[in-house]
């Protein structure tokens, strides 16, 4: 779970979080859109990336990339604390009043996908 942030936005068309909270330990997609989610703008958008639940059939994707070259035994868990479908995505989104209007899904390693999800009420 997150911690509560010590400032929070007021009134904003658009909230955009890019390749960081799913390197937060014990954080989730749920996290983000209840302690952010309602000071988007109704009509406003939360922009977002997130790791494809793709990477989980990708070898050694347990593993910190950046130990890929040490022995398993030596190796850290992975830095990517959460995968998700797109699917699961879309469910958690509308839980909070939100519609995935766009994805994208970017050909990287590891594969991740970048959402605009724009607030209904």
């Amino acid at each position: 779970m997150l911690y509560p942030p010590k400032f929070l936005p007021e009134n904003v068309d658009v909230l955009l979080s890019v390749n960081w909270l799913y390197h937060i330990p014990g954080a989730s997609l749920d996290d983000m859109f209840n302690v952010y989610g309602e000071y988007v703008n109704p009509g406003g958008y939360m922009a977002f990336d997130c790791i494809s639940a793709r990477y989980n059939s990708k070898p050694n994707n347990t593993y910190h990339t950046a130990d890929l070259r040490l022995p398993p035994a030596k190796r850290r868990p992975s830095e990517y604390t959460f995968r998700m479908t797109s699917r699961e995505v879309e469910n958690c989104a509308s839980k909070y009043g939100y519609v995935v209007q766009k994805k994208r899904e970017l050909r990287t390693s590891p594969p991740r996908n970048v959402y605009i999800a724009k607030r209904c009420f």
